[in-house]
Order: C-alpha cells, then sequence, then structure tokens
C-alpha cells in the first residue's frame, strides 16, 4: 500500500492514500457508488430509522441527564430537514409546540438525501413503537440497526419512559422556510432550540447572534456538531487522503492538491469545502466564545471519541513534521483533532 505524496509550499511531503488514510474511517456506500457519492435518495432503510431515532433518543438523554424538564415546553429546529425531531417530540409529548426551520424546504437542495415525507413518517412511527418495550425506549432496542459506520456511536443513551404515541399530534408541526442568519425574522422566542449540524452553517458569529433573537433568559439551546479539525471534519465529500489534510494545508495547498489528486472532481470537491461546511473555519473554543459574548453559558460538552482513535493517532506518526505545521496555526488543540461528534447544551443567562 505504497503512499504518494504532496509538497507543500514549504517542501514538506505530506503522505496521500485513500486505502490506508480515508476510506476505512467512512460509512460504507451503497453498491455501485464511489466511495465519496452520498446514499441514494428517497429510500427508507432500517439504518435510516435507527439513525433518526438514535438523534432523539440522545437529545432527550442530555436533557434528562441535565435534570431538564422539557413537559410543555416550546422548540425551535434549525435546520430541521423533513422535520422528523419536532415532530417526534410532539407526539412523544415531550413538547408542546414546535417548529421547523431550514433555508431548504425538504427535498429542494440537490444535496437532500432524505425519503419521501408521506413515506417515512409512518415507517418511522411504526419503528418506534417497536422499539418500545414494557414502555421504554432502549438502545439496545434498535442497536442492531444503526448504520454499521467505522464512525460508530459511542454516546449510547440511557433508557426513557415514553407512556404513548400521538400521532395526531404532527399536525401541530409548523415549519418556516429560514435559514440560521434570517432567525431574527421569526419574531418569536422558544424555550429550546436544537441545532443538528453548525458545521454547514456560515459565519458562526452572525448565527449565534441570531439564536439571541428566538430565546429568552434560561432558554437552552442544544446543538450536535462533527468540528471542522476533526479527521473526518470536511465531510465525506471534501477530506482529503492526507491525515488530517484540512488542518495541515493552507487554502491554496489544498486546492492544488485537489487539482493534483481528484482531478475528475476537483471544482465539486473545492465547492463541498468552501460552500458546505462552515466558513470561515473555526474551533470548537472559538464556537463556545462566539456563545459566551452573546450571553450563554456552556452547562454540557459531550465528545465521542470515534473508536478508530488510536489507529488515526499513529498516523501522526507518518507526517514528522506534523507538531510543527500544526504549532504555527496555534489553534487547534488536541482533544479537537482526535474527536468525532461534539454535542453542546447552552443556557441563555440574560
Amino acid at each position: 500500500m505504497d503512499n504518494k505524496f504532496f509538497k507543500t509550499d514549504d517542501g514538506f511531503l505530506l503522505p496521500v492514500n485513500e486505502k490506508k488514510y480515508l476510506i476505512p474511517f467512512l460509512t460504507g456506500t451503497s453498491k455501485g457508488t464511489k466511495y465519496y457519492e452520498p446514499a441514494p435518495i428517497n429510500k427508507i432503510t432500517k439504518a435510516y430509522l435507527a439513525d433518526k431515532l438514535l438523534q432523539f433518543h440522545q437529545f432527550i438523554d442530555i436533557f434528562m441527564s441535565l435534570n431538564i424538564n422539557l413537559i410543555n415546553k416550546s422548540f425551535l429546529d434549525v435546520g430541521s430537514g423533513n422535520g422528523l425531531i419536532p415532530k417526534t417530540l410532539l407526539v412523544t409529548n415531550f413538547m408542546k409546540k414546535v417548529l421547523g426551520t431550514d433555508l431548504y424546504s425538504p427535498y429542494e437542495h440537490e444535496s437532500a438525501s432524505i425519503p419521501l415525507e408521506n413515506q417515512v413518517e409512518k415507517k418511522f412511527y411504526n419503528f418506534l413503537k417497536k422499539s418500545i418495550k414494557n414502555g421504554f425506549i432502549s438502545y439496545k432496542n434498535y442497536k442492531k440497526y444503526v448504520k454499521s459506520t467505522a464512525e460508530g456511536e459511542v454516546f449510547q443513551p440511557q433508557d426513557i419512559s415514553i407512556k404513548n404515541i400521538n400521532i395526531k399530534k404532527i399536525n401541530r408541526y409548523n415549519f418556516k422556510k429560514k435559514g440560521a442568519h434570517e432567525l431574527k425574522h421569526l419574531k418569536q422566542k422558544f424555550d429550546i432550540v436544537y441545532c443538528k449540524g453548525i458545521e454547514h452553517i456560515p459565519d458562526w458569529k452572525i448565527t449565534v447572534e441570531n439564536f439571541n433573537f428566538v430565546t429568552k433568559k434560561n432558554s437552552y439551546i442544544y446543538l450536535k456538531t462533527r468540528p471542522f479539525y476533526s479527521y473526518l471534519g470536511p465531510h465525506r465529500f471534501a477530506t482529503s487522503a492526507i491525515p488530517w489534510g484540512h488542518a495541515l494545508l493552507k487554502d491554496s495547498e489544498y486546492k492544488r492538491y485537489v487539482f493534483q489528486f481528484h482531478k475528475n472532481r476537483a471544482k465539486k470537491m473545492i465547492n463541498s469545502y468552501y460552500n458546505t461546511i462552515t466558513f470561515p473555519r473555526y474551533t470548537v473554543d472559538e464556537l463556545i466564545r462566539f456563545f459566551e459574548k452573546s450571553n450563554f453559558s456552556l452547562v454540557c460538552q459531550k465528545i465521542e471519541t470515534p473508536p478508530y482513535s488510536k489507529k488515526i493517532l499513529q498516523f501522526k506518526n507518518d507526517i514528522k513534521i506534523f507538531d510543527n505545521i500544526l504549532k504555527k496555526k496555534g489553534h487547534i488543540n488536541n482533544s479537537e483533532l482526535a474527536s468525532s461528534v461534539q454535542h453542546f447544551v447552552f443556557q441563555k443567562i440574560l
């Protein structure tokens, strides 16, 4: 498994090897697709249903662990997609009022890979009911369906009680076509704000300012995100075959690397890198500081370490100048490099 090499502007040689440094750590793709291509659109699988159920389950678990009561609270989902999470909070009686927002309507954007609404809801709630045993939903009841990924799921939520499911409450779900930078136009305030995937939203400073418009004193904001400087930070399509290439390379070097090693999809890869992953780039510490400056206090940070962490940490030894390059950048810490998904809960203090 011989490496190829990319020469940086300073003359350093960085190893390039898709089979060693990249493909083993990605989720499996569908038969007949390239490793960087998304799953087929509109296909409802048990893995898809289990992934959505896990998102819901993790959300409830974190708030229960913080002893925060969700009953009769209002809920805003920023980047709601087809709205399964807020709808599920309604039908399981955890929330009284929910609103989904997104820059695009479901299925409008070409990158959407979510099943059709009228099909997925029935299948998802049947799947949810089957995952409830003796009045409790337990991770072990649907674990076998969670997508078999190199990432795995380190955060396995505790059992939670679900007494009944009222599907009719779906009719209370509302959606507004607003991006994260337009939340101030909602002219509403919520008890809980949920945002899964803030790494896809540009300019976090403006985003956090908009969170201020939709929250009040003691409101909570829950974020679930993959930090940019984590191993697969640029996600499947734009992550390089250099270990932490996105952390090591300058912008001009990344573009040169792409045209050298991914010529057949270079323009799309560069577009994904700059237009689908947050820009400017921020670290987790900078994200937390944005919230602090807007009068939010961090009350919980849960860091998931991927099961392949020991393996990728060895890759640093393949790049002798790894630490020297990062030292010059100065703001990237090792815990972020070694993490996968991170969860945050902030509380508004003023």
